[in-house]
């Protein structure tokens, strides 16, 4: 809506209209920031918007009939945005890599569960119910129906761990 706006308010000086565009980054940008296709054409748009829009270029877009409230609403959200985008990549660095040693590990354990389900079963052969126990497919659908099953609540803790 805002660039197709300065596109018609502009449409009579063409020069001006292109040189706005292309400093608030919607010649290059807009493609890839539209309909969500890129989060950082999105980023890079509205850090460029934020960067380029002067008291004097704000005065110039409401004089042509641009809704001032819209500027700083725009403004406001690059802001958000930015913070935003930061903050993702904050977590994305601060993430733990699984090495190389902990795949190792993680494989043992899983190794020696497969163990202990396979003897469980081929001990409990006889009792359907303690049978079952050992099969991961009816353990996990007990599972999903007992979450299924809960309010959802935002500040409760995941209770579907069992103390052994």
């Amino acid at each position: 809506m805002f660039k197709k706006q300065i596109e018609i308010d502009f449409e009579d000086t063409p020069e001006e209209r292109d040189e706005l565009l292309n400093n608030m980054g919607f010649t290059a940008l807009y493609t890839g920031a539209s309909k969500n296709k890129s989060q950082a054409d999105m980023v890079s748009l509205l850090q460029r918007f934020e960067k380029s829009m002067t008291p004097a270029i704000k005065a110039n877009l409401v004089d042509k009939g641009m809704n001032g409230n819209l500027v700083d609403e725009i403004l406001a959200l690059a802001t958000v945005v930015t913070n935003s985008s930061l903050t993702q990549e904050v977590f994305k660095l601060q993430k733990p890599a699984r090495s190389a040693e902990a795949v190792t590990e993680f494989n043992k354990i899983y190794k020696e569960v497969i163990k202990v389900v396979k003897m469980g079963r081929q001990i409990f052969v006889k009792n359907k119910v303690v049978y079952e126990s050992f099969s991961f497919a009816t353990t996990a659908q007990a599972q999903t129906a007992f979450r299924k099953s809960q309010p959802k609540d935002k500040n409760k803790t995941d209770t579907t761990t069992t103390n052994a």
